[in-house]
């Protein structure tokens, strides 16, 4: 049931992200799936939500396409956690190695 509800709230905030980004091209969505596994590199090596954040915060005044970068990487984050963290570097390759298809997939679902 556990893994159900997650894959609902991944297709959920992909299809915002995706949105949000306007992401209409292939080229909009490998963005978002590289996005996607940087942030999974840094949930499965440790990271927490509060250090993720600030990595992908821009000091001052952002232009409107940093803001939608910086909330597409936030609801990554997110989701990131829905998944858990492993300590053997397979299981963790394999972790952001799925997510980041999983996100790609959704994507050019989301701009179909």
């Amino acid at each position: 049931m556990a893994k159900i509800a997650r894959c609902l709230i991944l297709q959920f905030v992909v299809l915002a992200i995706c949105g949000a980004a306007e992401a209409s091209s292939v080229s909009d969505c490998e963005v978002v799936g590289k996005l996607a596994g940087a942030v999974m590199l840094g949930r499965q090596k440790g990271m927490t939500t509060a250090e993720l954040t600030g990595a992908a915060k821009f000091d001052g005044a952002a232009p409107a396409e940093v803001k939608k970068v910086q909330s597409i990487i936030q609801s990554l984050i997110t989701m990131a956690y829905l998944y858990p963290r492993f300590e053997s570097e397979e299981s963790q390759q394999k972790t952001i190695v799925t997510f980041k298809a999983s996100v790609y997939d959704m994507c050019l679902g989301a701009s179909a």
